[in-house]
């Protein structure tokens, strides 16, 4: 996997909806899974990102923000996944950032929090803004099959571990190379 392609992302100048493909600092990040320097710099010890902590916003009002923005920048405020991709994250490091900018920022952090909302949804059927919104973040980044992919991988890796971990099974550890 070479380059990492946020589908529903584009700019207002490239017809709001094509295929938008990532920089190479983003293929690095997702070559590697680690934070861009902009993602570490916002997560810097004492750093809050020049955003105030806040209570999730309900789903209607994050996506009447998100829609607004796609409005405002010519984009197509029909397509779902460009409206997504602008859609904001309320919880968590990088809370008020969007969805978009997290893909392209922390591949990493993006994945994890995807693997463990959808196990969080499969014991929990909870509903609030917070659930709603990491519902839309998970749509959103299983929309782009390099992400489904991660996601899969870092569950496979997750589950070698637990074995790995019992008595007996300590060679069933998945290893990485590269």
């Amino acid at each position: 996997m070479s380059k990492l392609t946020l589908r529903g992302a584009a700019s207002a100048s490239s017809a709001g909806g094509e295929e938008w493909l990532a920089s190479s600092s983003t293929e690095a990040a997702l070559a590697e899974q680690l934070p861009s320097p902009e993602a570490l710099k916002l997560c810097a010890p004492g750093a809050s990102g020049g955003r105030a902590l806040f209570r999730a916003r309900k789903p209607e009002e994050v996506e009447a923000a998100a829609r607004a923005h796609v409005i405002a920048t010519g984009g197509d405020p029909g397509n779902a996944e460009l409206v997504l991709s602008h859609s904001t994250i309320e919880f968590g490091k990088y809370q008020g950032q969007t969805f978009r900018w997290l893909l392209e920022n922390d591949v990493g952090y993006a994945i994890h929090l995807v693997h463990h909302h959808q196990r969080e949804r499969e014991s929990s059927s909870s509903e609030g803004p917070l659930m709603a919104n990491k519902d839309a973040l998970t749509r959103y980044s299983c929309a782009q099959p390099d992400i489904v992919e991660l996601v899969k991988f870092h569950r496979a890796q997750e589950v070698a571990w637990s074995r790995a971990s019992q008595p007996g099974h300590e060679g069933a550890a998945l290893v990485g190379f590269g």
